[in-house]
């Protein structure tokens, strides 16, 4: 089964961050009303296997929401198919390491009345 939605506003340039270390890194912070990542996906040109994951943090918060998890093999490429609703001020986080390049589809949602959710 097949599901379409419509959703007025457009996708902005793709966005990326390469990570260096095992640290939780910032990849993107919403500055519109209602914003939308649609996709990502998670590259590895490293030699080894190496643990990343995707989290969100909502706006004025200190806690971290886990979306995402995998083993990325050494030369892949994993894909996130899992839409996260941001609003003015979230987070979109990378954790992983030296090798991981996170590169994210964001979606400006400037639809009739502030969105298909709004």
């Amino acid at each position: 089964m097949t599901t379409s939605v419509l959703i007025t506003g457009g996708l902005t340039i793709p966005i990326f961050k390469v990570l260096s270390g095992t640290s939780d890194t910032d990849v993107y912070t919403a500055t519109g009303k209602q914003e939308r990542v649609v996709s990502a996906s998670l590259v590895n040109t490293s030699g080894g296997a190496i643990v990343t994951k995707l989290m969100w943090r909502r706006a004025g918060t200190s806690t971290d929401v886990v979306f995402f998890v995998k083993s990325i093999a050494a030369n892949d490429t994993a894909f996130v198919d899992y839409p996260v609703r941001l609003l003015d001020g979230d987070i979109i986080k990378a954790n992983g390491n030296t090798g991981i390049t996170v590169n994210l589809a964001v979606l400006n949602d400037n639809g009739p009345l502030g969105g298909l959710f709004g």
